[in-house]
């Protein structure tokens, strides 16, 4: 069934409003539920709609509204024009006083429009409850869709990484705009989005006062009106307080005239004029001290309408809030890491980006923590600004997040035991992987950082020369190599080896060769 009624509030900014019926019942909607091509939605629009609930949907124009604004601006014109019998006018020769009263008539009116309105009292139209659930329903919604990144595999601190992350997204891009996959672009804009989201959660948090501001105070369609009439009003006084030293002046100003004027009639003349003043500064302040009494009496009306529910609001929103702030910092250090990945996955097979690289003659392993050390190492950190300062301290949590491994590769499982054993017993603060696969080697190596390769000649399924020219073909990086095995079985190509041990290795002999390369 179709009900009427009239949009009694309606917010641009999130798209939600309130409607009221004949019988006074106030309905929500949002702008989702408009169903008007024609017309948005502004308070005051008479529409008509079908109800759910506590909620309106289908909204649209009412089709005689249209014939019934028409009848009530006539119907306000006419008013108007009784009014301006009330309303003083000021008459006189002199323009610059003319100008004065038409705009004094014109405030007069205008303010006599909307002093009832702001006599109305203040009264609650959506309570705490409502408009908390309001905001944290449309969180909970944006989080929901974006809980398949809390699945992703690593973390990286987003308010450390943001400012370098960018930096490196934007300088990769530049050498190869290629590189911005579907997935990449997806995850960054996602990734934009939820730092703006979190931001604006976060500041909400951080000053409570602005949350009551911008969810509860601004859902509220009568305070929402006086507050933007007091500021009305606080504009006309200053316009009239201008008026009012402009008549001053001009007063003082005739008065020399008429004392100064011997002619009888021009005399008259000015005196007339003088009394126009007397009557158009009176009517000023007057309307002036009317307006102070209204503006005063309506300030401590939002005042008083902001205490009572104030404190109440932010008890509420923080602890509501608490439930809200570890999964959208989580969702957001996920995306920061995704983005990271696939950003430098991408551009270890970008080729115009490795010839970029090999131009400047930078030789490091392609990923944020390498690329951040090669730009801080131009920099003198006892020198460097705040923002430089973020970024040693950026580097340093990489440190700790991004170990360096040293990578074992043979064709004995046993051995590849014994070599971890060796090392791992020498020192515990060596990172160390040992494989038997090749394949499984390389998928592990792209996803980490490898300092030292300790490979054997001959593997299980290729030799040592056709995995490292692999390597280097598939990981821009050049990690130092020990070979254990014959050397003469390796040809070097794009990569050297920095040491060779016998089959078999003694453990002293594997730790002091690690120890020299480290």
């Amino acid at each position: 069934m179709q009900i009427n009624g009239k949009i009694l509030f309606y917010n641009e900014q999130n798209g939600n409003g309130i409607v009221i019926t004949k019988e006074k019942e106030k309905l929500g909607f949002n702008i989702e539920d408009w169903d008007d091509f024609e017309v948005m939605p502004a308070v005051g629009l008479l529409v008509t709609f079908k109800k759910e609930g506590k909620k309106a949907y289908a909204v649209k124009v009412f089709s005689q509204a249209k014939d019934l604004s028409h009848s009530i601006a006539k119907a306000n014109t006419l008013k108007q024009q009784k009014s301006k019998q009330n309303i003083p006018t000021t008459k006189c020769k002199n323009k610059a006083l003319e100008k004065i009263g038409d705009e004094l008539n014109a405030l007069l009116k205008d303010s006599s429009d909307n002093i009832n309105s702001l006599n109305a009292k203040i009264s609650l139209s959506m309570d705490i409850s409502e408009t908390m659930h309001e905001y944290f329903n449309n969180l909970k919604k944006e989080l929901a869709k974006r809980q398949g990144y809390i699945k992703v595999n690593g973390r990286l601190d987003y308010s450390l990484a943001k400012r370098f992350l960018w930096t490196t997204f934007n300088n990769l891009t530049d050498i190869d705009d290629k590189m911005v996959t579907l997935r990449i672009s997806s995850v960054s804009q996602d990734l934009k989005f939820v730092s703006k989201l979190k931001d604006n959660f976060d500041k909400k948090v951080q000053y409570p006062l602005l949350a009551f501001e911008d969810i509860f105070l601004s859902s509220q369609v009568e305070y929402t009106l006086v507050k933007q009439m007091t500021k009305e009003i606080t504009e006309r006084l200053n316009l009239l307080k201008n008026k009012e030293e402009r008549l001053s002046l001009e007063k003082e100003k005739k008065k020399k005239e008429i004392e100064q004027e011997k002619d009888k009639e021009k005399k008259k003349q000015l005196i007339k004029e003088l009394k126009t003043l007397n009557g158009t500064y009176v009517d000023i302040v007057h309307m002036m001290a009317k307006l102070q009494e209204i503006h005063k009496k309506n300030t401590k009306r939002l005042h008083e309408f902001e205490a009572t529910y104030r404190e109440s609001f932010y008890k509420r929103f923080q602890a509501e809030a608490k439930k809200y702030q570890k999964n959208i910092t989580e969702i957001l250090n996920a995306q920061a890491y995704l983005l990271d990945f696939i950003l430098w996955k991408e551009a270890k097979t970008s080729k115009a980006i490795h010839e970029y690289f090999h131009e400047l003659d930078i030789n490091i392993e392609l990923n944020t923590k390498t690329y951040l050390q090669y730009y801080l190492s131009t920099l003198d950190e006892g020198k460097a600004g705040e923002d430089t300062k973020e970024l040693f301290k950026f580097y340093d949590y990489l440190v700790e997040q991004q170990k360096d491994y040293i990578l074992i590769l043979t064709s004995d499982v046993h051995d590849a035991m014994d070599y971890t054993q060796y090392i791992q017993g020498a020192d515990k603060n060596l990172y160390v992987k040992s494989f038997i696969s090749e394949l499984e080697s390389i998928k592990w190596a792209m996803l980490n950082t490898v300092k030292i390769i300790i490979i054997e000649d001959t593997l299980i399924s290729t030799t040592a020369q056709q995995y490292l020219d692999y390597y280097h073909s598939h990981i821009f990086s050049k990690p130092k190599i020990i070979l254990i095995g014959n050397s003469s079985n390796v040809k070097q190509t794009q990569y050297s080896i920095n040491a060779t041990l016998p089959k078999h290795v003694q453990a002293k002999q594997l730790i002091d060769t690690l120890n020299a390369l480290l």
